[in-house]
């Protein structure tokens, strides 16, 4: 009997080895990222591609106050910054002994949209002082711009939400300076795109993927001082040239190398760039083509710390993504077989001495 039972633990034992050794891969190596939520939206639609292909691990906290993301830069308690803008001297000063490391990997654009009817009337761009002047309420009527008699209806975006904050950051180069609007306020870009095409006179703002290609809805250009007209078009949106937008910039305290240097390089190709695209952002020009991608939404994941103060004009968007952000790791599966073998072991063990008891009993 005990040499049948002894058979059998060695069986199973065999079957569980069997089974840990083709997923017993090497752990994934943890990558702490801290920064905009904006730039972590293209990172949200490759943390599956990054656990099971290239073994990195993500763990993302949201942080709006660019100097403490630089100071845990430059003390190495992360290894990994997200900004939407190049880093400040202010905070390169906190660590003049580190050479901080910035790469773009694309950017974030805003449209200022409106009806067929406006468009038609022959209203195609318009200069920053026109843009002003529309959110001041300085001018009320498409005629003193060179459309139909027709009322402006601005309808706002929500106050200090990232749409709003990149469109006050182009108009008045700092949102502290922006005077508060009394226009509706419009909260999704469905209430835009449906209340700008119904209204013939309206205009709004949306992030440049929110514009649908089949909505009748028309992007004006910004018109510079000396007449030249740049559309938004993802080619001058990448360069830099439309206004309107700002860089997504991945930062680290010193040059790239191991999991780190892997995920910016995967960032910054053709997959990586797909991500970006997909986030509703406008990718390297090298990775550009002229139709946006509809963003896709990121699954929910756990969330445990909140994001800190808002403390410098970093404008950003807070509600997008989780506060945190961590991938999965495959390495608690081999744990559990693990400890299943070591317990068949241990019963192979004592297998003799519980039938010597058994008999003794009987």
């Amino acid at each position: 009997m005990v040499t049948v039972m002894r058979i059998h633990l060695l069986l199973l034992l065999a079957l569980l080895l069997a089974f840990v050794a083709p997923t017993s891969a090497p752990a994934a190596e943890l990558v702490t990222i801290r920064g905009s939520p904006v730039v972590a939206r293209a990172l949200s639609m490759a943390i599956e591609t990054l656990s099971k292909d290239y073994d990195i691990e993500i763990n993302f906290v949201a942080e709006a106050n660019g100097l403490e993301t630089v100071d845990r830069l430059g003390r190495e308690i992360i290894d990994v910054g997200l900004y939407t803008r190049k880093l400040l001297p202010t905070e390169t000063a906190l660590h003049p002994q580190k050479r901080f490391n910035e790469t773009l990997i694309g950017r974030q654009a805003v449209l200022v949209v409106v009806p067929d009817q406006v468009w038609n009337s022959g209203v195609r761009a318009l200069t920053k002082e026109q843009f002003i002047g529309i959110y001041e309420r300085d001018f009320k009527n498409w005629k003193q711009l060179g459309g139909e008699d027709r009322d402006i209806a601005y309808f706002n975006r929500e106050v200090g939400r990232g749409v709003w904050d990149l469109f006050m950051v182009f108009l008045y180069g700092d949102i502290r300076k922006a005077p508060l609007s009394k226009a509706e306020v419009l909260n999704s870009a469905q209430e835009v795109s449906t209340t700008v095409e119904f209204n013939g006179g309206a205009i709004s703002v949306l992030e440049y993927s929110e514009l649908k290609r089949d909505a009748r809805l028309h992007a004006l250009g910004v018109k510079l001082e000396d007449g030249t007209i740049i559309d938004a078009t993802p080619a001058n949106i990448a360069s830099g040239r439309y206004e309107m937008s700002r860089p997504l910039y991945v930062v680290t305290s010193k040059r790239p190398t191991g999991k780190v240097h892997e995920l910016v390089k995967f960032l910054t190709g053709k997959d990586g760039q797909e991500c970006v695209r997909k986030a509703g952002h406008v990718p390297l020009a090298e990775f550009m083509d002229e139709t946006p991608a509809e963003p896709a939404k990121p699954a929910p994941r756990r969330t445990t710390e909140t994001p800190s103060t808002r403390l410098d004009t970093e404008p950003i968007v807070t509600a997008t993504l989780p506060a945190t952000v961590t991938s999965h790791s495959p390495r608690n599966t081999t744990v559990v077989v693990i400890v299943a073998a070591a317990i068949v072991m241990i019963l192979l063990a004592l297998s003799p001495l519980i039938f010597r008891g058994k008999k003794r009993h009987r």
